[in-house]
């Protein structure tokens, strides 16, 4: 999957799969809404809540539960950053 700020034209991060960490990266202090895509198609699957960064913080992106859960299962697709 592709994460991308919707404030800028890059990806923060590119290729992110399950269980594979990505490394860190620096971004400028502002508000950013995180934007979740598919790889491969560009097509967003979800986004977050706009998230202030502030000058010095240390933040992680979370992103947890299935896509397309089978019937019964609540466990969907969620970013949060901490």
């Amino acid at each position: 999957m592709v994460v991308k700020a919707q404030e800028t034209s890059e990806a923060l991060f590119d290729g992110a799969t399950f269980k594979n960490p990505t490394g860190f990266k620096e971004v400028d202090a502002k508000a950013y809404r995180y934007n979740i895509l598919k790889a491969g198609t560009g097509d967003e699957i979800l986004s977050s809540q706009r998230i202030d960064v502030r000058a010095g913080g240390i933040y992680t992106i979370v992103i947890s539960g299935l896509e397309n859960p089978p019937a019964g299962n609540k466990n969907t697709l969620r970013v949060d950053v901490l």
